[in-house]
């Protein structure tokens, strides 16, 4: 029996729904790139920032991994309605009946979605939120957070709040959640979570990605007895400086080097820019960062190359997260790797002073 077609609809809003509705979607992203707030957007692995999730979580007992499939298809109206009324708090007069209007705007392009097919079919939803929207990662992610807080109190209603507070920390994007869990909260299961949320909010939180662990790092790389969060992992680099490094899975990397995501074969030249730009996201993995040094020799590239062409620069933003400055696309060592990871940019600049930087945007 042949196997059912899947596919995902994007919402493609007009150019003028995306220009009114991207700019104030922007600059709340940009309010919340830093690591004290639990909207983990434009969160860059590289210059310490991996280091800042690490002490984040650093002083709980227990990790809970939420990998939510299709989260955006399942939101309620509801949800969606108090996730605007609660980042509508975080901007300057936002709650002004003056923006009602704005906000009900922002609201029914990702609950009333409609969709003009090119033969003439006209749909609309009123389900989920519009996946594509400048909104909906804000949306999404802030429903997962009060959805994730209230599951977890919903098993210890009788903890004063102020305990409450101090046994727990979530972090979220989109579908993805890791909790911290401490005290009398450490003692709480994936499953015990899960059904919580899905018998008070219908939503369903278990996943093959669904885990829980005692451990935030992994002693030794791929050892996958640690966290995961936004597709990394950590394991402990180095004994003597008591540094923790970050890595993916290396089958993850092999797959977005085997088939680009724009499908198009590239030259010797693009071929070596993506081996170095997925060089910054795989390094951690000791054995992938031999293999990936011996495919650029194998390349062979000896041209110059003064800047990241304009294309392959979002392959860039999960490493770097608002840096407008990166460094030039050059080969590095493990050893520069690391050092990248950890140090701040001014810092790496005085190591490294030849690994020049230059402006993104």
């Amino acid at each position: 029996m042949a196997v059912p077609a899947v596919g995902r609809l994007e919402f493609t809003p007009s150019y003028r729904d995306l220009r009114l509705t991207a700019i104030t979607a922007r600059r709340v992203m940009d309010a919340y790139a830093g690591g004290e707030f639990p909207i983990a957007v434009r969160r860059g692995m590289l210059s310490g920032g991996s280091e800042k999730i690490w002490k984040r979580f650093a002083r709980y007992d227990r990790f809970l991994h939420f990998k939510v499939r299709d989260f955006d298809s399942s939101i309620n109206p509801w949800m969606v309605r108090v996730a605007i009324n609660m980042l509508r708090e975080q901007i300057f007069e936002g709650t002004e009946k003056t923006y009602d209007a704005y906000f009900d705007f922002v609201y029914e392009g990702l609950v009333n979605t409609k969709i003009f097919r090119d033969d003439g079919l006209f749909l609309r939803k009123h389900v989920g939120t519009a996946y594509g929207h400048p909104w909906n990662t804000l949306v999404q992610s802030t429903i997962l957070l009060f959805l994730g807080y209230a599951s977890v109190r919903l098993l210890h209603p009788e903890m004063p709040m102020s305990e409450f507070a101090e046994c727990v920390w979530v972090e979220a994007l989109e579908g993805d959640m890791l909790m911290g869990l401490k005290g009398r909260l450490a003692h709480c299961t994936v499953e015990e979570v899960a059904e919580v949320a899905r018998r008070a909010f219908a939503v369903e939180w278990l996943s093959e990605e669904s885990f829980s662990t005692n451990a935030f790092t992994d002693l030794v790389c791929g050892e996958l007895r640690g966290v995961k969060f936004l597709d990394w992992r950590w394991y402990d680099g180095d004994d003597e400086e008591e540094i923790v490094l970050p890595y993916q899975h290396a089958r993850d990397k092999f797959v977005q080097l085997l088939f680009p995501d724009d499908g198009v074969p590239c030259d010797k030249t693009k071929t070596y820019l993506r081996v170095l730009a997925h060089y910054l996201g795989a390094a951690g993995n000791r054995a992938m960062e031999l293999w990936l040094q011996e495919l650029m020799d194998w390349i062979g590239f000896d041209g110059d190359c003064p800047n990241w062409p304009l294309k392959m620069r979002p392959l860039l933003e999960p490493y770097f997260g608002l840096l407008s400055t990166v460094p030039a696309p050059l080969r590095m060592t493990f050893a520069q790797w690391r050092d990248l990871v950890t140090m701040e940019k001014k810092e790496y600049q005085a190591v490294w002073p030849n690994h020049f930087w230059h402006a993104m945007r």
